[in-house]
């Protein structure tokens, strides 16, 4: 029974930090709008169309501008545990793109960009972000193996070739080339 309590106490707090998120993204896109009429007229009508989503199934990316469907996707995992400002870098950053492009027909991190930011207001220039990401990447299991080797005891393989070799499948090392042995 605890187990189900801790459950539902964890899926309310993270629905409650969805809530305060999707609040968040209206008053930082109502916020960037304002700037958008001043500085990019032309982009009005598409600055009240962009949409926007989370993706919980991101790793290292903080966002994704989607040019044709006038889209930022964000990652919903890293967004959860960045400040205030930080959120509205990664908003400002993934609209710049769409600007940007629209504009300047130009898609990656270069100077029509970098002007882009910086008449929405954005903090950091860089093309890339410094958010640690360790803890969204998937941690691949890694299984040991034996060879011809002298110093086979620190040989390992991943899951795929792993689940390949129990099939029935034959890899070679390859510095030795003898077939490699699953260690049980």
């Amino acid at each position: 029974m605890p187990t189900n309590v801790s459950n539902n106490d964890t899926m309310e707090k993270f629905h409650q930090e969805c809530i305060l998120l999707e609040t968040f993204m209206v008053d930082i896109i109502n916020e960037i709008k304002v700037k958008v009429c001043i500085f990019f007229p032309n982009f009005t009508k598409d600055i009240n169309s962009l949409n926007y989503r989370f993706n919980s199934r991101m790793r290292t990316t903080a966002g994704r501008a989607y040019f044709k469907q006038n889209l930022i996707e964000l990652n919903l995992r890293l967004f959860l545990n960045l400040s205030d400002l930080e959120k509205k870098e990664v908003v400002i950053h993934e609209i710049s793109h769409l600007i940007s492009f629209q504009y300047f027909h130009h898609t990656a991190h270069g100077k029509p960009f970098r002007e882009v930011l910086k008449k929405l207001g954005a903090k950091n220039l860089s093309a890339f972000h410094s958010y640690n990401v360790q803890h969204l990447k998937n941690k691949t299991k890694l299984f040991k193996y034996s060879c011809g080797c002298v110093s086979s005891e620190n040989n390992t393989i991943g899951k795929i070739r792993y689940n390949r070799i129990k099939k029935g499948y034959k890899y070679r090392c390859k510095k030795c080339n003898f077939i490699i042995k699953l260690i049980k």
